[in-house]
């Protein structure tokens, strides 16, 4: 289970920038790999939202809907045997 510590105001930031591209320099022990982690949780949760709305979307004017996938469920698929 992770750890949901309050994040600081420069690292709550960095979590919900969506301008481009995110260097993220600090110091050893200053909550980088947090940072981080909270950031490609965001992400993945906005792309899981999108794939949910767009096979609602799809699925409400066919009876048999279309595999919708985002990048990540995709290349999972590629990757299984």
């Amino acid at each position: 289970m992770h750890s949901q510590a309050p994040l600081a105001e420069l690292q709550r930031q960095a979590v919900e920038w969506q301008d481009g591209p995110l260097l993220v320099l600090a110091a050893p022990g200053s909550g980088r790999t947090h940072v981080l982690a909270r950031r490609v949780v965001r992400l993945l949760d906005a792309s899981r939202a999108v794939v949910e709305q767009a096979r609602r979307r799809i699925g409400a004017d066919r009876t048999a809907a279309p595999r919708v996938l985002d990048c990540f469920a995709g290349g999972e698929v590629v990757m299984r045997p």
